[in-house]
């Protein structure tokens, strides 16, 4: 066993050793990247939210003046607010329980 000299810290590390025990730079030369591994369909699911939830809102806010809540586009819109809060959520969800 010979000892190296770190490239990051310049301390004597074990030839053998993975990383730098003082740094945690790698010493075999590879840079660890980690990777999201998101699958794409959860990526839809919360385009799709932020589609509806956007919309709903359009919706609402642009037909409020005409009738407030008794106009029946403005309880639309709402209802497409929460439809898209609720995939939001699920594709929030669904890429947590994948990454885990």
């Amino acid at each position: 066993m010979s000892l190296i000299s770190c490239s990051e810290c310049k301390k004597e590390v074990s030839n053998k050793a993975d990383s730098c025990p003082h740094c945690g730079n790698p010493l075999n030369g590879e840079k660890t990247v980690e990777i999201e591994l998101t699958n794409k369909r959860w990526k839809w699911f919360k385009l799709f939210g932020w589609l509806l939830f956007i919309l709903g809102i359009y919706i609402s806010f642009g037909f409020a003046p005409a009738g407030g809540f008794s106009n029946p586009l403005v309880g639309l819109g709402i209802f497409v607010v929460f439809v898209g809060f609720i995939f939001l959520l699920i594709g929030k969800f669904g890429s947590w329980w994948t990454n885990r």
